[in-house]
């Protein structure tokens, strides 16, 4: 996983997302996906976000909870490599909301290795799984159905593109034309667009198809996407 990419754009961040505005729309069906799964459950819930960055999924999930006075019911860790988003990830949250939950600043693998298995209701990350070369993700993977309690939630927004080679050039031929027409710096715009292709690699690219397939091979039940606009979806699947 190339851990200065993120560094690279940070400062331009924001005006990169306003060419994918779908990403907010697809955050909330992720966020419904995981509330859902909550209100038909009982007692407290441990919910792990991977790669929880600045914490926009947490926040969005966080807001829809307190509106349901449902905060009560979840226990959460965050984790992300990037210490100072975490950081900012935790003065935001801890002003908004009185919630349980740990802030730690970790690489995936390593913390994997510390977690018992069957420790948490629902494993969930937004946009970064697809960071990941193939032969890494289903490690993770793997980990992440060890460490769900029985019937589990995993639910996933990410890259995952549609299986139509031709479709898939063209979605993101679209995508790159969006960046090239932002007032970016050169060096941003060129990490940028190196990290676009990267995702598409074949070391790289999440393939909707053969995405089920791993998670079906690893041992989860009902993969499913419940939401798919342009090269980006929202995946579900229990362990």
């Amino acid at each position: 996983m190339d851990q200065h990419y993120d560094k690279k754009i940070n400062d331009e961040y924001e005006l990169i997302l306003s060419t994918i505005p779908h990403h907010t729309a697809l955050r909330e069906k992720l966020v419904d996906q995981i509330v859902e799964y909550l209100e038909n459950k009982t007692g407290p819930l441990s919910i792990l976000e991977f790669g929880s960055g600045r914490g926009e999924t947490l926040i969005m999930l966080l807001s829809k909870l307190k509106q349901e006075n449902l905060l009560n019911r979840v226990e959460i860790t965050s984790i992300d490599y990037d210490k100072n988003v975490l950081l900012e990830q935790e003065e935001t949250i801890k002003s908004n909301f009185e919630v349980k939950i740990k802030f730690i600043p970790i690489n995936i693998f390593e913390y994997l290795k510390t977690v018992p298995d069957k420790s948490f209701d629902i494993c969930t990350s937004a946009w970064t799984l697809h960071n990941f070369p193939k032969t890494e993700r289903k490690t993770i993977l793997i980990s992440l159905h060890k460490i769900l309690k029985n019937g589990g939630l995993l639910a996933f927004m990410d890259k995952y593109v549609p299986d139509d080679s031709k479709l898939e050039n063209e979605l993101f031929m679209n995508q790159i034309n969006e960046f090239n027409k932002l007032p970016l710096k050169k060096e941003n715009l060129s990490a940028l667009l190196e990290h676009e292709h990267k995702d598409r690699s074949p070391e790289y690219i999440m393939k909707k198809q053969e995405s089920l397939e791993v998670l079906s091979e690893i041992g989860f039940k009902n993969s499913a996407y419940t939401a798919s606009i342009s090269r980006d979806a929202v995946l579900i699947a229990f362990a």
